[in-house]
């Protein structure tokens, strides 16, 4: 058999915009994050997670993501600049174009700031939280399926 790519590719596109239209419908918030995990005391933020997250959008550090739940409430979709994160936290972005972003720690989502994304309690990304991550110009989206658990 013989691999057409041009069925893929629509095949794609159907995808992502029925994914789109469903998450359009969701809540949304826009907080700056700051990528990474926290280390104990005041260590720098290293390795994959979501180390800082303020909804201080303009003065905090890190860089402004939209994160939107998808009407299921099973996937979780983060969004933002690939220049904002190239200047802010270059040393994240190989964490990110390799198709796949991985927490290294469970981060939940029961803080006042996600309160706009009616999410059932003990939401949460896990290590164990798929990722898919598509980079389209300078729009990175991140897909992420959630955990509901202790």
């Amino acid at each position: 058999m013989r691999f057409r790519p041009t069925l893929f590719l629509s095949l794609f596109a159907v995808l992502s915009a029925s994914f789109s239209a469903t998450v359009a419908h969701a809540q949304s918030v826009t907080l700056a994050v700051e990528f990474g995990t926290k280390q104990s005391g005041d260590g720098d933020c290293v390795g994959n997670g979501v180390c800082e997250c303020s909804p201080q959008i303009n003065n905090a550090p890190g860089i402004n993501v939209l994160f939107q739940a998808s009407a299921d409430q099973n996937t979780l979709v983060l969004t933002f600049s690939l220049t904002d994160l190239k200047t802010n936290e270059p040393d994240q972005v190989q964490n990110f174009i390799n198709g796949s972003y991985i927490f290294d720690v469970a981060y939940p989502l029961s803080d006042a700031m996600f309160a706009n994304l009616n999410l059932p309690t003990g939401a949460q990304i896990t290590p164990n939280s798929n990722s898919t991550v598509v980079i389209n110009g300078d729009v990175v989206t991140d897909y992420i399926t959630l955990y509901y658990g202790d």
